[in-house]
Order: structure tokens, then C-alpha cells, then sequence
């Protein structure tokens, strides 16, 4: 059995470990709110211009489009094949997530070893680490740290996908992140960035004035950076998630442990006191 003096370290040592969980757990659940309301302002947005490209491309023959402009053919016409994609891999620089960074892996694994030309691009240690164990042969494209804001990290995003197109001849965007089912269920889900999947149904008439690619070059950047901003923030999102799940069981763990040490603790107290005061009454006993 344990002496007092080792149970009371332990306590004292659980104690701490509680504490900062649950500050950690406060940290997240702060983070969630915040990026939770950005997603949704973010899909509203991505949507309308969505909308306004499709309709915009319904009144423009891509075809006449100028020789300046290749770039933009391919982002919208969709192709049936991709030789040479651009994989990019959302992960995290921290654990405490749960099985969440091992459903991102998993995805992109599966997703790397069906494009063997493919370049990858991987955000995050954890993902970093794991793809480059697991898939050492692929193209090696970039490896990045986690950028700070969610607007700089959707606007590298973007910018990224169309200098792959525009320099390495890519023809195709894969993003691998994970998706928010709900607040016990996250995964990790495969989204087409490029080319944009148009929509040709009957709509609005839209007249376009001034230079054609000049608009179309516009609105597609305008897409893809909100397109990117509601695939940065639902990753954060299910981070968020699985972390603060995962830090509430943590710390449910922890006061389990914590409060059977302290009955085991009470209990050894106890027996001493016990011990000490038969001790007492024998020696009295023993003087009468």
C-alpha cells in the first residue's frame, strides 16, 4: 500500500493537471464560439458568389476568352480526369483532438496514394509529420506552420491553388480538412477547390460590362478566397470540437482519479488515527 507522504504528491500533482486542462478546455471552447460565427457568415458569402459566378459564366463563352487567360479556362471547365492534382492537407500543431488528426490522415492518405504525380501541400505539424512517414515517395510541395488569422491563412490558400495553376500546370485542387458533423461527430472530408463544378441552370439574365476576364478574374479570386475561408474555419471548427470533447473527458478522468486518491488518502489518515489511539488505550490499560 502507499504511504501518505506518495498520495499527497499525487494529489497535489492531479490537482495541477486539472487546472490547466480546464484552462486549456476554456481556451478552446472561447476559440469555438468565435470561429464558429465566421463559418457561417463565411458559407452565406460563398454562396452568393457562387451564384453570381454561375450566372456570370452562363453569359460569357469561354471561348472568346483572351489568350492571357488559360488560367481561368481550367479553373472553370470542369475536367473528367486528373493527371497532376494539388493536394492539400489541413491538420493541426497540437494534439488533444481525439481520433480527429488520425480521420485527416486517413483521408489523405487514401487521397495521396490514388494521385502518384500529385503535389502535396501539408499545413500543420501532426499532418506534416504523419504524411511524410507514411507517403515519403510523393512529390514534395511545401510544408507549412499554422498561420495565424483565418483570413490570411484562406487568402494564402487561394493564392496557392492559382499559382499551382498557373505555374506547375496543375489541373485540379484537392483540400482535405475536417468536417463538423456535430459536437460528438467530426471527420475528415475531401472538397474540389478547382476547377469550379458550374451549375448551367436557367437563371437571371447578367450583363457584364467592361472586360470580361478582367471580371471573371476577379470574381473567381473573390470565390475561391471565400470558398477557402468556409473550408479554414469548419476545419477550426471540428478542431475545436473534438478538443474541447476530448479536454472534458480529460478532466472528468482526472477528478475521478483525484477523488478516489482522496478517499484512499482519508482512509490511511484514518487507520493511523486509529491505530495511534488503540495504541493509547492499550498503554493505559497496561499502567492500571
Amino acid at each position: 500500500m502507499e504511504n501518505l507522504r506518495t498520495i499527497k504528491s499525487r494529489l497535489k500533482t492531479i490537482g495541477s493537471i486539472i487546472k490547466v486542462v480546464n484552462s486549456m478546455k476554456m481556451v478552446a471552447t472561447v476559440k469555438l464560439a468565435k470561429v464558429n460565427n465566421t463559418h457561417r457568415q463565411a458559407k452565406v458569402c460563398s454562396s452568393m458568389l457562387s451564384d453570381m459566378l454561375w450566372k456570370a459564366m452562363r453569359e460569357c463563352a469561354l471561348g472568346k476568352l483572351p489568350e492571357q487567360s488559360p488560367w481561368i479556362k481550367r479553373c472553370l471547365l470542369y475536367q473528367t480526369y486528373q493527371c497532376k492534382p494539388l493536394i492539400i492537407v489541413l491538420s493541426t500543431n497540437q494534439g488533444f483532438c481525439g481520433s480527429f488528426n488520425q480521420c485527416i490522415l486517413n483521408v489523405a492518405s487514401e487521397l495521396i496514394g490514388r494521385h502518384d504525380r500529385a503535389y502535396v501541400e501539408v499545413f500543420g505539424k501532426i499532418g506534416r509529420a504523419a504524411i511524410t512517414q507514411r507517403k515519403p515517395t510523393v512529390m514534395e510541395g511545401e510544408s507549412h506552420q499554422e498561420i495565424r488569422s483565418v483570413s490570411e491563412h484562406a487568402r494564402y490558400l487561394s493564392e496557392l491553388a492559382v499559382e499551382y495553376i498557373i505555374n506547375h500546370g496543375v489541373d485540379s485542387v484537392f483540400v482535405v480538412s475536417g468536417k463538423f458533423e456535430n459536437i460528438l461527430v467530426q471527420r475528415g472530408q475531401v472538397s474540389t477547390l478547382l476547377p469550379v463544378e458550374c451549375n448551367f441552370e436557367p437563371s437571371e439574365i447578367v450583363k457584364i460590362e467592361g472586360d470580361v476576364w478582367e471580371f471573371l478574374n476577379d470574381i473567381l479570386r473573390m470565390y475561391l478566397y471565400e470558398t477557402c475561408v468556409g473550408l479554414v474555419t469548419e476545419h477550426l471548427v471540428a478542431e475545436y470540437s473534438a478538443r474541447v470533447m476530448t479536454l472534458d473527458a480529460s478532466v472528468r478522468n482526472a477528478n475521478d482519479m483525484f477523488d478516489r486518491l482522496q478517499l484512499q488518502c482519508n482512509r490511511i489518515r484514518q487507520d493511523r488515527i486509529t491505530q495511534e489511539l488503540t495504541e493509547i488505550v492499550s498503554s493505559i490499560e497496561c499502567m492500571l
